[in-house]
């Protein structure tokens, strides 16, 4: 009885355009079962063999191959490009998130990486279908539709790194802890970071008359979707302070108590507060 062939024995007796053919097939219907690390990583090495396959095939030159093995090599470059266009996503919303403004900034270098992956995708797959212009064959066809879809994936991944909110918001509902606030204006004093104020709140015009006050004027941003994490601004602060504790209270003081003696009236209230 002979052993049943294994997926190595099949490659091995594949012609390259066949193989590219087959694991980009493969490729193609793991998206829908795209959850976790270990379906993706497949995902990618079958693009991978599928691009490389597909590529030897054009070398070899077989006429007959060779409009099927360009519309192979644009299909698959248009998974790599969608499929960087998720990965740029995913890893931007995590970016956002980081606790401090180094790891945020780290992992928007990771995402600009690969956006430009999805970029060099794109061009490829659409030196491929160039090739296919003037056939107007099924195969043809499909190579062009799939250099159209890698180019919309790239621009919709550079539009993520275009879009990226820097600024922090400065949460105006009265109910909102205003230690959170209180952080993110000491971190615009300290080290220069941007303010969005949330608007349509009780407390809107009240804190953005506070912030001005503070003269932070110049830090503010009109309000957009997915700003940075506010708790990065407690390392803002922190860093401001270990670098040098002195001038960094007097910044603070300077913009949230100014240079004039307390008012009587304020120490009066304060101290009944304390001694309440």
């Amino acid at each position: 009885m002979h052993a049943a062939m294994t997926t190595e024995d099949a490659s091995a007796a594949e012609s390259p355009e066949r193989e590219a053919a087959r694991c980009l097939a493969e490729a193609l219907e793991l998206v829908v079962h795209l959850r976790g690390r270990e379906p993706r990583e497949r995902h990618r090495r079958l693009l991978e063999r599928a691009i490389d396959q597909a590529e030897r095939a054009l070398a070899a030159a077989e006429w007959g191959t060779m409009s099927r093995a360009r519309s192979i090599l644009a299909r698959a470059h248009a998974a790599r490009a969608e499929d960087a266009l998720h990965g740029a996503g995913q890893l931007s919303l995590s970016a956002q998130r980081a606790p401090t403004l180094d790891a945020c900034d780290e992992g928007w270098r990771r995402v600009e990486t690969i956006v430009v992956a999805a970029e060099d995708a794109a061009r490829a797959a659409e030196r491929a279908a160039g090739a296919t212009a003037g056939d107007s064959s099924s195969v043809a066809r499909a190579a062009r539709a799939a250099a159209g879809r890698a180019g919309a994936a790239a621009r919709a991944a550079r539009k993520i790194v275009d879009d990226r909110n820097h600024a922090y918001t400065f949460h105006t509902d009265l109910g909102f802890s205003f230690g959170e606030g209180w952080y993110l204006a000491a971190a615009a004093v300290l080290a220069g970071v941007p303010i969005q104020i949330e608007p349509g709140m009780p407390g809107t015009a009240r804190d953005e008359r506070f912030l001005r006050d503070a003269g932070l004027r110049d830090r503010l941003q009109p309000y957009r979707p997915r700003p940075r994490a506010n708790k990065q601004t407690t390392d803002a602060v922190a860093r401001a302070f270990r670098a040098d504790p002195r001038c960094a209270q007097q910044k603070l003081r300077a913009a949230f108590l100014g240079d004039a003696p307390i008012a009587r009236a304020v120490s009066d209230w304060i101290d009944r507060g304390l001694a309440g």
